[in-house]
């Protein structure tokens, strides 16, 4: 389905910013004073924006004492839509879950 996004204007570029991946197609028309007018369609493809994890800051230096909290924060870019967080600790020759899958990070 075609969709105009900016009308006829003098300015020579339009700031498109796409909210779903997909497969697109821009389609310009040109006109003069005279009213002859020009038009060329391009294809573009809009892709997922890639997740990365980069690292996890703590917020205290080890090592620390029992009982002491320790915030733990992903440093995370990309990813689309609500980005949901699992946690886990390895203590003693295993791993165990310490947030399941939520919204907080």
């Amino acid at each position: 389905k075609w969709t105009i996004v900016q009308d006829f204007s003098s300015s020579r570029s339009y700031e498109w910013t796409p909210t779903q991946a997909g497969n697109y197609k821009i389609w310009v028309d040109v006109k003069d004073s005279m009213g002859t007018m020009k038009s060329k369609e391009i294809s573009y493809v809009v892709t997922e924006a890639a997740l990365n994890l980069s690292q996890i800051k703590v917020d205290k230096a080890s090592p620390k004492e029992v009982g002491t909290p320790i915030k733990i924060t992903p440093e995370v870019s990309g990813g689309t839509g609500n980005l949901q967080y699992k946690y886990w600790i390895w203590f003693d020759g295993k791993w165990t879950i310490v947030q399941d899958f939520s919204n907080s990070s």
